[in-house]
């Protein structure tokens, strides 16, 4: 950017959902799914037959956290997607100048990154272009420059801590434990079968078994929670599907969302978290004070985080895991529909500040091309 010129400001959050907003705003405008054949996650309320084109649904983004990079011809098509969602934006529509803020997962691999710049940079050729860590971005929207940022998504759960604005990868934990998980158990809980009658009028079948998967989501999200006593209901519940059939769910299911936050369980969101300052206290390199973050900072994110009794319970578990912390009540006083756009929110606030020496101008990619993501943009 020239002489600290203004531009409009494009703030692209990656991930299962990408959402796509204008700097300085509130709110992203645009949520899309990355699953290709769907629609904007407005059209999806319904999940009717109608909602749904007849065409099989392909996931854009990674599955995988292991080696977090876009096939091709993913990268190709989400280029593609993304210009259709600027276009959507009445301030950017047909705006040639523009800066372009994009949020990525902190475990993406090199290679995401360099395609994420070729996708801003290159293909919506962006004026300029910085790439910022969710968990970065989150502590920013938090009004604060660390934190140890708890991601309760819907395939993994990553704890990873922050340190003046930079998401400090190497101690930063993983665990394939989420909200997919829960949505499993209530999908055996209900039968496949019962929940393809709801979906028969799709005629695709990669789009009948992402409806049907869809169904067993807003299932848990209604009706299971986080007992804050640690005690199941007396009885089960009875939930009616969108064709009429009933079902009874067991107080067993309807409190499965309870092992993300158990003291006994391996892959639970206390242990994630006891992995993650046993890992800053061993670097003492990194000058990370793990007990302040803890005590101070800790910052939870994500769908499942939004679970009834989800965030008592775990602050309850952290109590009983660190005694000789004082543990305050985990930061979540963003509004429930806040909760899951939260590094979005950030990115918005890092779009607006960011001086003009950090961004990587369209002159510099074009003379060292994506490599230079890792110079100005590091990990």
């Amino acid at each position: 950017m020239e002489n600290g010129e203004r531009l409009p400001q494009l703030v692209i959050e990656f991930g299962n959902t990408i959402r796509v907003g204008v700097g300085g705003e509130a709110a992203p405008d645009v949520h899309r799914s990355s699953a290709v054949g769907v629609g904007p996650d407005d059209a999806l309320l319904e999940l009717s037959a109608e909602s749904l084109q007849d065409v099989p649904v392909e996931h854009l983004m990674p599955d995988s956290h292991l080696d977090y990079t876009l096939k091709e011809s993913d990268e190709l098509r989400l280029a593609a997607v993304l210009s259709e969602c600027k276009d959507r934006l009445p301030s950017l529509r047909r705006v040639e100048r523009f800066s372009t803020t994009a949020i990525v997962p902190f475990y993406a691999s090199d290679r995401f990154r360099e395609q994420v710049l070729d996708i801003c940079a290159g293909s919506l050729a962006s004026t300029a272009t910085f790439l910022i860590a969710a968990p970065a971005a989150t502590v920013y929207a938090c009004g604060m420059t660390s934190g140890l940022v708890v991601d309760c998504a819907t395939k993994i759960t990553s704890a990873c801590p922050v340190s003046r604005g930079v998401a400090r990868r190497s101690v930063s934990q993983l665990g394939r434990i989420g909200g997919d998980s829960v949505t499993q158990a209530i999908l055996a809980a209900i039968g496949e079968e019962n929940l393809l009658k709801s979906a028969a009028g799709v005629a695709s079948p990669t789009a009948r078994e992402w409806c049907v998967h869809e169904l067993a989501d807003r299932v848990k999200q209604m009706y299971c929670y986080v007992p804050t006593d640690g005690e199941l209901p007396a009885q089960g519940q009875q939930i009616f599907l969108p064709d009429g059939t009933a079902i009874t769910l067991t107080p067993e299911q309807l409190t499965a969302p309870s092992y993300l936050v158990g003291m006994s369980s391996l892959g639970s969101v206390p242990q994630l978290l006891r992995s993650t300052v046993n890992s800053c206290l061993q670097e003492v390199s990194l000058d990370i004070d793990a007990n302040s973050l803890l005590s101070d900072a800790l910052i939870i994110m994500g769908g499942v985080s939004l679970t009834r009794g989800f965030i008592p319970r775990l602050n309850r578990a952290l109590v009983d895991m660190f005694p000789s912390h004082s543990i305050q009540t985990p930061i979540a006083h963003f509004d429930p529909s806040e909760r899951r756009i939260v590094p979005w929110i950030g990115g918005s606030l890092v779009a607006q500040y960011l001086p003009p020496e950090l961004w990587i101008t369209q002159e510099e990619y074009q003379e060292e091309g994506r490599r230079i993501v890792h110079k100005k943009c590091p990990a």
